[in-house]
């Protein structure tokens, strides 16, 4: 969660880069509300209640972007308007938030595809209260930051122990939840496509299926590669190296751009997914160009 900012506004490479990673998160903090807007207008997207939790994480997209955005200007303008604990905390709790949220979208996904015939995975109440755990767990995730010195603070270099632990709850363990719930509903899917085509023996539903089971395969390797690319560098730069021992100028401005790359690509993944959205999009950017 480095910045690209690190050694003042006279750098010009890192100005640019940071002018770079401003309109990359206004970008996604665009889409990210293009999305929900559209959820929340539109009866029929409103009424499918598993829409839901991807505007969740659409609106925490949104929030980390704000957080994300407040933290350059800080950096950039050397500013000390708040303390750089309750900084990091915020900044914290904004990525465990939206890593969270995308726990919480596979889980449910998971659970209204596994047992489809139990109303309660789909009701109201409960896809509210897997939500709110998941921000409370964000928030709880978040805390150590506001009571020892991080990555926000410069003066003082962050303990070994806190990068770790900052690892394994904002990246680590929200990629192993996405990557198992996406892998098991991926593999129900086959099976109920064999068990289909082995009772009906009927190539168009085998042809169908595999198509299907093809496209599950394809959004689950993308969002994977989309969270281990945009957010493993950041860490590992984080755990691995000291003020003695720094990246070149470079590759830090390199993997900084990396995750709103990353976190843009997922804003479109969002949308792309959504079949009856995408397809409202079209109909919409078609008639702007036809007037």
């Amino acid at each position: 969660m480095n910045s690209t900012i690190d050694t003042g506004a006279n750098d010009l490479p890192n100005t640019i880069a940071s002018i770079i990673e401003i309109v990359i998160i206004l970008l996604y903090f665009l889409l990210a509300m293009i999305y929900v807007i559209l959820i929340l207008t539109h009866k029929t997207f409103r009424s499918n209640k598993l829409n839901w939790p991807t505007v969740n994480v659409a609106l925490t997209t949104a929030y980390f972007s704000l957080n994300h955005l407040v933290f350059i200007i800080i950096r950039f303008k050397e500013l000390s308007i708040i303390s750089c604990r309750l900084l990091g905390f915020l900044l914290d709790m904004a990525a465990c938030e939206m890593m969270y949220a995308y726990c919480v979208s596979s889980f449910n996904r998971l659970l209204a595809i596994r047992y489809f015939n139990k109303i309660i995975f789909r009701s109201s109440r409960w896809l509210l209260t897997t939500m709110i755990i998941g921000w409370i767990i964000g928030v709880l995730f978040a805390i150590p930051h506001s009571l020892y010195n991080s990555f926000a603070c410069l003066s003082d270099e962050p303990s070994m122990l806190l990068n770790a632990y900052t690892c394994i709850t904002t990246l680590i363990l929200p990629v192993h939840i996405v990557t198992v719930c996406n892998i098991s509903i991926f593999r129900y899917i086959h099976r109920v496509s064999q068990r289909i085509h082995d009772s009906n023996n009927n190539k168009n539903n085998s042809s169908i299926s595999r198509k299907r089971d093809a496209h599950v395969s394809k959004m689950m390797l993308l969002t994977f590669s989309l969270f281990v690319i945009g957010w493993t560098p950041i860490f590992f730069e984080q755990l691995f190296t000291t003020p003695e021992r720094q990246l070149p100028t470079g590759v830090s401005i390199f993997f900084g751009l990396l995750l709103p790359i990353s976190l843009l690509g997922d804003t479109i993944v969002l949308l792309y997914a959504n079949q009856p959205v995408r397809q409202l999009i079209k109909e919409k950017l078609h008639c702007n160009r036809r007037i």
